[in-house]
C-alpha cells in the first residue's frame, strides 16, 4: 500500500515537470519567432530617381507598404522604394498588426563634374604662362525693353523683356488710359499718362503718356438749292393727293476732316443751319470707327449729342460697324458719289448734301411719337444716298443753353446697308 502511494506521488512529480517543460518550450518559441521579424533595413540613403527593394524577413504573412511622404519617397507592393526628391520619409511595412518602420532620407542629385580639359602635349621647357581662376558669370537681371512712351491716341506698341525669370505678367494702372495684353501689346486709349508694369521675377515700370494730335480745321464751304419735291395732303374732300412742294438742300464741302474730338469742337454748329451741319458732322464722324479705336468715334458722336454714349449705344454702334465690316465704307456711304458700284469711293472733294423734311416745313416742330414723354423742340434733317432704297434721318434740338444744335436720335444711320460690289462674289 505504501508502495503503491509512492509510485502515484512520483508520477504526479513527473507529469506537472513535462507540462512545465512543453509551456517553456511554447513562450521560447513565440519569442524567437517574434524576434526574427525585422524589416532588412531601418535606415536608407538614397539619391533622387533611384529605387531600392525593401524586404520583411521571418514571416511569409502578406505585408501591407506605405510612405508617411510621398512627394519625397514612394514604395509599391513588392516594398520597392523610389527617392522623388530631398527630404525625409517613412517607409513602412505591416505585417498583421505590427508595423516595422525604415526611415528614408532622400539627397539632391548632384551635377555630372564637367570633364577636365584636354590640352596639347606641351613642348620640350615650355615657357611659364600665368594661371586664371575662372569666375562664375553673374546671373542676369530682367531688362524692360522701354522706361517711358509717349504714344499717340488709338497707337499700339510693343513692349518685351530680356533675361526674364518667369513668364511676364503685365498690368495697366489706368486701363483708361491704355491698355496691355498678356503679350506685353500697349494700346493708347486716351489722353493722359499711366504705368505699365510686369513681373518678370523683378517688377518693372513703363510710365506712358498718351497724347492726342490736334490739327487746325476750317469750316465747310456751305452751297444751298432748292429741288422740287413731293408731300402727301388732304383736299377739301378729305381724300389723299400728292402735290409738289420745293424743298431747301444744305450741301457742305470740306477741306479739312476732323479725326477726333477736339478737331470736331472747333466746327460752329450754332449758326441756323447748324441743323444740318451737326449731321454733316455726324457722318464725318463714323468715318474714324475702327476696331482697334472706337474711342475717337464714340466721343465725336457724344458730343454732337451733347452727353456720353451709354453703354447700350456704344454696343450698337460696335455690332453694327463690325456687321459685314461696315466701319470700311459705312461712313463714306453717305458722301457725294459714293455707290455700292465703286465700293462707295466718294468724290474729291469730300461733300455732303442734306435735305428739308418733306413732312413738315422747314421750321415746322416735329412731334415725336410720344408727347408725353418730356424732350426738347425736335426737327428733322434728312440725308439721301444710294446705299439704301429710302432717306436717313436724325432728331436735333436746340439747346437752350449754348444756342448749339444737338442730336437727339441718331442711330437711324448706323442700320445695315447695301454691300459694296467688290464684296459680291458673283
Amino acid at each position: 500500500m505504501r508502495n503503491g502511494k509512492k509510485s502515484l506521488k512520483k508520477a504526479s512529480v513527473l507529469l506537472t515537470t513535462f507540462l512545465l517543460v512543453v509551456m517553456c518550450l511554447a513562450v521560447d518559441t513565440t519569442s524567437v519567432s517574434a524576434a526574427k521579424i525585422k524589416l532588412n533595413k531601418t535606415k536608407l540613403t538614397l539619391t533622387q530617381g533611384k529605387k531600392y527593394r525593401l524586404k520583411v524577413k521571418g514571416t511569409k504573412k502578406k505585408v501591407k507598404w506605405s510612405s508617411t511622404k510621398k512627394s519625397v519617397a514612394t514604395v509599391n507592393k513588392k516594398g520597392v522604394v523610389t527617392a522623388k526628391k530631398k527630404g525625409t520619409a517613412y517607409i513602412k511595412a505591416k505585417v498583421g498588426k505590427k508595423t516595422y518602420k525604415c526611415k528614408v532620407t532622400v539627397k539632391s542629385k548632384k551635377a555630372p563634374a564637367k570633364p577636365a580639359p584636354t590640352t596639347p602635349s606641351a613642348p620640350v621647357n615650355p615657357p611659364a604662362e600665368p594661371t586664371a581662376t575662372p569666375t562664375t558669370a553673374p546671373a542676369k537681371t530682367p531688362v524692360l525693353s522701354a522706361t517711358s512712351l509717349s504714344m499717340r491716341k488709338g497707337e499700339y506698341y510693343q513692349l518685351s523683356v530680356q533675361d526674364p525669370k518667369h513668364l511676364p505678367v503685365w498690368t495697366s494702372s489706368n486701363k483708361n488710359i491704355a491698355e496691355v495684353d498678356s503679350q506685353g501689346k500697349v494700346h493708347a486709349i486716351n489722353v493722359g499718362t499711366t504705368e505699365i508694369k510686369v513681373d518678370a521675377g523683378i517688377v518693372l515700370t513703363c510710365t506712358v503718356t498718351v497724347t492726342m494730335e490736334t490739327k487746325p480745321q476750317t469750316e465747310p464751304v456751305l452751297s444751298k438749292a432748292v429741288i422740287k419735291g413731293q408731300r402727301s395732303v388732304k383736299n377739301e374732300a378729305g381724300e389723299s393727293v400728292v402735290i409738289e412742294i420745293p424743298l431747301n438742300t444744305y450741301t457742305y464741302t470740306f477741306s479739312t476732316i476732323p479725326t477726333n474730338v477736339e478737331e470736331l469742337k472747333q466746327y460752329n454748329i450754332s449758326g441756323d443751319d447748324g441743323r444740318y451741319k451737326v449731321l454733316a458732322l455726324y457722318v464725318m464722324s463714323l468715318r474714324t470707327w475702327k476696331p482697334e479705336n472706337q474711342t475717337d468715334c464714340e466721343e465725336m458722336i457724344g458730343y454732337l449729342c451733347n452727353k456720353q454714349l451709354s453703354v447700350y449705344e456704344k454696343q450698337r454702334l460696335a455690332e453694327q460697324m463690325k456687321k459685314s465690316k461696315q466701319y470700311l465704307y459705312l461712313g463714306n456711304a453717305f458722301l457725294n458719289g459714293a455707290t455700292p458700284a465703286n465700293d462707295y469711293t466718294p468724290s474729291q472733294p469730300y461733300s455732303i448734301t442734306l435735305t428739308q423734311d418733306s413732312v413738315v416745313d422747314e421750321d415746322q416742330i416735329y412731334i415725336p411719337a410720344n408727347p408725353s414723354i418730356p424732350s426738347p423742340d425736335q426737327y428733322r434733317a434728312f440725308i439721301y444716298c444710294k446705299a439704301s432704297d429710302s432717306g436717313k434721318w436724325i432728331d436735333v434740338y436746340k439747346s437752350s443753353k449754348d444756342g448749339n444744335w444737338y442730336m437727339y436720335k441718331w442711330m437711324d444711320l448706323i442700320t445695315s446697308i447695301k454691300a459694296p460690289a467688290s464684296s459680291n462674289p458673283f
